[in-house]
């Protein structure tokens, strides 16, 4: 699922505001690219995607976001 957010003191807040849900089964890949920023992207089966800029400050949640949505192989 994917939250709206509004601005707080010092991070943003997670609204109960629901902007969109996809089954976790429907995740092919996801990444984390490293710019000037950070860029989350996440690849779906039906081959759309979904891209998010990320605060260099957050890269690591982001990276932990990415790598709970597609586990390792075993």
């Amino acid at each position: 699922m994917l939250f709206a957010t509004k601005q707080g003191a010092f991070k943003p807040k997670v609204t109960d505001t629901v902007l969109a849900s996809v089954p976790r089964s429907a995740v092919l890949s996801s990444s984390v690219e490293r710019k000037i920023n950070g860029m989350l992207e996440v690849q779906f089966a039906d081959g759309t995607s979904w891209q998010f800029d990320i605060p260099r400050q957050w890269l690591k949640g982001a990276r932990e976001v990415s790598s709970a949505l597609v586990p390792s192989p075993l």
